[in-house]
């Protein structure tokens, strides 16, 4: 019986060939779009050559700086290979503003790999329309951000940070910065006004305190963004607002009163426009958070400030300050009650005709 020829087993599975790095540089086809493709393979096979490939190809002569801009460009967009590679290779390599605008403009980035390339931009103009075009995209995508507070990590990511900054860093934020901060705030507000028929004011204080948003009249701006929702879910009034965000000045005035005494309402533009409702509501408020009930007479001062009826009580005292000096008083003091209110009455009627 004849025996068959039995062939030795061989490997099925070939090996790839992988170039190495400095392979992959000098093979990179001159087209820019087809050299990108190479990058892409090589790197999604050597994730952590990812930074070293991108510095290679600024620092090789005969590679158009476009094959950097690009691959970066497309790495931003790939789930294998992380962005930290990206921002590592720009710091440690010479890249023009430009360059890095562009990778910004079409890349696929977080708030916090987008804050650490603005970072490194020189030009304060051109970082500037960066941050811009950052907070306009914060402003669209709102509503992804799940809480508050993620959405302003969002903002300190870029390099916004409200009262933190330094008097001079703040000096040099300009009205557009501003603008776009006020637009993403009242969106938030009115999304979770949307959602929960009520918003947190306080967690937003470190960029508008509650004193500020109602001299801003902010109740209308989260109004309108409410509007372009167009959800049919909670239906909210401008009112809501303006009394969630009185509620927050109600906490700051009954903290001032631990300390003070007595309730000093701030003298803020817009707020003795607030309707009948909208002040009991404050009132009231005040006495909740101070944990007591308010007399007669403290419930008209507050009134009376809120109408901006404040005796200034420096200017009263320089005044007592002079008639003292000036010996009035103590020539009152000997007269009888009936001289002593003549004599006022005369002094009244002086200073009307002086003032009249």
């Amino acid at each position: 019986m004849r025996k068959k020829n039995i062939k030795p087993k061989t490997n099925i599975k070939s090996k790839k060939n992988i170039k190495s790095k400095s392979e992959l540089i000098k093979q990179l086809p001159e087209n820019t779009s087809k050299a990108v493709d190479e990058v892409i393979k090589y790197v999604n096979d050597h994730p952590d050559e990812a930074s070293g490939i991108l510095q290679t190809i600024l620092k090789t002569k005969g590679i158009p700086d476009d094959v950097f801009r690009d691959a970066s460009i497309e790495m931003s967009r790939d789930k294998i290979i992380p962005n930290e590679a990206i921002v590592k290779a720009v710091k440690e390599s010479d890249v023009s503003d430009n360059m890095i605008t562009g990778i910004l403009n079409k890349g696929q980035f977080g708030t916090e790999t987008t804050g650490q390339l603005i970072s490194q931009i020189n030009d304060e103009k051109v970082r500037h329309q960066n941050i811009l075009r950052a907070l306009s995209g914060i402003y669209c995508r709102c509503d992804w951000y799940p809480s508050d507070e993620l959405l302003l990590k969002a903002l300190r990511n870029i390099g916004i940070n409200g009262k933190n900054l330094e008097r001079n860093e703040r000096k040099k934020q300009s009205t557009d910065v501003d603008l776009w901060l006020r637009k993403i705030i009242s969106k938030k507000m009115a999304i979770n006004y949307s959602r929960y028929r009520y918003s947190k004011v306080f967690v937003f204080s470190d960029y508008f305190s509650p004193e500020q948003m109602i001299e801003m009249d902010f109740s209308k701006d989260v109004i309108n963004e409410y509007e372009k929702l167009k959800t049919d879910g909670n239906e909210i009034e401008e009112s809501d607002v303006t009394n969630g965000i009185l509620e927050a000045v109600a906490t700051n005035v009954a903290k001032n009163y631990q300390e003070t005494g007595r309730y000093i309402i701030p003298q803020i533009k817009n707020l003795n426009n607030i309707t009948e409702e909208e002040e009991k509501n404050f009132i009231h408020n005040i006495g909740l958070k101070s944990k007591r009930k308010l007399n007669e007479p403290e419930i008209n001062d507050i009134n009376n400030q809120i109408l901006g009826k404040v005796r200034n009580t420096k200017k009263d005292e320089i005044i007592f300050n002079e008639f003292l000096s000036s010996g009035i008083i103590d020539l009152m003091e000997g007269l009888s009650d009936e001289d002593r209110n003549g004599a006022i009455k005369a002094i009244k009627e002086s200073l009307a005709r002086s003032i009249f």
